[in-house]
């Protein structure tokens, strides 16, 4: 970093400045740096409007096998496409080439199914990735600020000696071979150059995209129907709920009947339509709890095992409010006061206007809350007279797709073991919303969890 600082600061070719920061910390060190950058600290020397940022994360190692390239940002944010193509371009020719998220592409000799494998497990990471805001590299922060940014990060080759000892023994780490530091160098160099070449910042190529290959991408133009897919699955069936909803009287053909029915219709409605408004505020009235109280004490205070109780307290609360919902219906009296089917329409037309906004935002957290809430809601009570075993299946299907099984199967996934409750993926999430803005946090608390709680009660109701 030094030896290029210095280089760069004896050239006379560059039409921009360039700036060279060291933070430690990780992403919290750059957020930190930004906003006293942006006017919100005691940072008094500035270079003017930010275009694009190259970090560098380089493991102690002889020498690399190549470059992990990362650019997935918080909340779905990624940066211009022309900035991916153009080091991946640079990294080729510079013989260090940078694969996405390290990953090699399957050889040209391999067959279409090893090929697609390799293809779906790069989407599944990128995916992953933009979904939940899981770290993966320092230019996050970036993102936020409208800053086009990647990461460059050594791959490690798994016999490498200086690793090893690294790893070993704690040893002091040493520089890797003056070929692959001038070969790093010479990249971000010619990075640096094509950006000082531009006039403005990138705008021509595409900000909404998925990569299942270093030389593939899919526009988002052609991934977007399947969005769409999901969203009318949810309208087709609450616009047949709701046509089913109340008794087959007022469904009937006859034209002499017609102004009883429609009576009949309106007086239903005003019966049974503020229960299910009723149900919902208070179902996402818990929501709303879960996701102020833990803001409300410092983020400090709020420990990894006291977040995993915080958590299993709710839970508890939630499974409280079901029962006493879906039992309180039961009874003769009270039965008539709502209708589960209007219920279910209700609460698939919110999911759907849910998913659909967050679709053209974030696709990947789209398709996986759909996932987690759609999925289960179209699946819940699918028969018109559901018996008791119905019901334990339905509830079953819904404590597998609950946020506190997420959460704990989640653990697997950032490497946690499914016993170590002195690492909560809840703190995570929420710390990720605390610090970056990450959509995460307030979605699994005013969506997926209420969204599972009146999934629960409709499969309870009579």
């Amino acid at each position: 970093m030094a030896g290029l600082a210095k280089y760069a600061s004896k050239q006379v070719y560059w039409a921009k400045d360039i700036i060279f920061l060291v933070t430690d910390g990780g992403e919290h060190g750059v957020e930190t740096w930004l906003k006293s950058y942006h006017g919100g600290g005691g940072l008094y020397v500035r270079s003017g409007i930010i275009q694009a940022a190259v970090c560098l994360e380089l493991p102690p190692a002889k020498s690399y096998a190549g470059m992990g390239l990362f650019f997935e940002g918080k909340s779905g944010q990624l940066p211009n496409l022309d900035l991916v193509n153009i080091v991946q371009y640079i990294s080729r020719v510079e013989r260090i080439p940078a694969y996405l998220h390290g990953m090699v592409d399957a050889p040209r000799s391999s067959t279409w199914l090893e090929k697609y494998k390799r293809s779906a497990q790069l989407l599944l990471r990128q995916v992953s990735s933009l979904a939940i805001g899981k770290s993966v590299g320092v230019h996050a922060p970036f993102l936020r600020y409208r800053i086009d940014a990647l990461t460059l990060s050594g791959i490690v080759r798994p016999t490498d000696p200086v690793s090893l000892e690294y790893l070993s023994t704690g040893a002091a780490p040493v520089m890797p071979t003056p070929f692959t530091i001038r070969s790093i160098g010479r990249t971000v160099e010619s990075t640096l150059r094509s950006l000082n070449n531009l006039l403005e910042h990138f705008h021509q190529s595409f900000f909404f995209y998925i990569l299942p290959a270093n030389e593939k991408y899919i526009s988002i133009g052609d991934y977007i129907p399947a969005a769409g897919l999901m969203v009318a699955s949810l309208l087709f069936q609450a616009m047949h709920l709701w046509w089913m909803q109340g008794s087959d009287d007022m469904r009937s053909d006859n034209p002499e009947t017609r102004i009883d029915r429609i009576n009949a219709y309106y007086a239903f409605l005003r019966r049974t339509l503020p229960n299910t408004i009723g149900i919902i505020a208070r179902v996402h009235l818990l929501g709303v709890i879960l996701l102020i109280a833990p803001i409300a004490v410092p983020y400090a205070v709020l420990t990894n095992t006291t977040s995993t109780a915080y958590v299993f307290t709710m839970a508890l609360a939630s499974v409280s409010m079901v029962l006493h919902i879906s039992d309180t219906y039961w009874i003769e009296s009270v039965r008539r006061m709502v209708d589960w089917k209007q219920l279910k329409a209700v609460v698939e037309l919110y999911v759907a206007v849910v998913v659909g906004c967050l679709s053209v935002m974030n696709f990947s957290l789209a398709v996986v809350l759909f996932g987690v809430t759609g999925l289960p809601l179209v699946l819940t009570r699918v028969w018109t007279s559901a018996t008791k075993i119905h019901r334990i299946a339905n509830v079953c299907m819904l404590l597998l797709a609950s946020p506190v099984c997420t959460l704990v199967l989640s653990r697997a996934a950032l490497g946690l073991s499914p016993l170590d409750f002195t690492s909560s993926p809840f703190r995570m999430f929420l710390g990720d919303f605390y610090h970056f803005g990450n959509l995460a946090y307030p979605l699994v608390c005013l969506v997926y969890w209420p969204v599972n709680l009146l999934c629960m009660i409709v499969a309870l109701m009579p």
